[in-house]
């Protein structure tokens, strides 16, 4: 017979993390960094496992269906470690034409270690950037 006690706990756990975030609205974007800085160093590993190492292919054939182009300015919200940003550079081969924002620290630097493309550090509710400042908007698992 299978006891249910650490499934248990780990639902409740799960539960009070979501109570809290909702219940906290001012403390939303530093739950999400303190998040994802704390899997940022494994959050590819685990997409590839997930994605059944499809995930390269099925990011581009989207960005292509919608309508991604090389020439367009990009900005990529939530870039994480760049796996989308990645694909964009496939297609619009030039790495100055696309930004990636982040809210997490840690994820821009693992996207930094293999992506030469401008990155910043902000939340995709308040963009550092003008009006019209890009083409294109991406955001992958925001």
């Amino acid at each position: 017979m299978m006891d249910n006690t650490e499934e248990s706990d780990d639902a409740a756990h799960s539960r009070s993390l979501i109570s809290g975030y909702y219940a906290d609205p001012a403390g939303r974007l530093s739950f999400a960094r303190d998040l994802f800085n704390r899997t940022a160093l494994h959050y590819d590993r685990v997409n590839r496992v997930f994605s059944l190492g499809s995930g390269s292919w099925y990011r581009r054939s989207c960005l292509r269906r919608a309508g991604l182009r090389p020439g367009y300015q990009v900005v990529d919200i939530a870039v994480g470690t760049g796996l989308l940003a990645r694909e964009i550079l496939a297609i619009t081969g030039k790495p100055q034409a696309v930004i990636g924002v982040d809210v997490s620290e840690t994820m821009l630097a693992v996207a930094r270690n293999s992506l030469d493309i401008p990155l910043v550090q902000g939340a995709a509710e308040a963009l550092p950037f003008a009006d019209e400042a890009a083409d294109f908007v991406t955001m992958g698992y925001a």
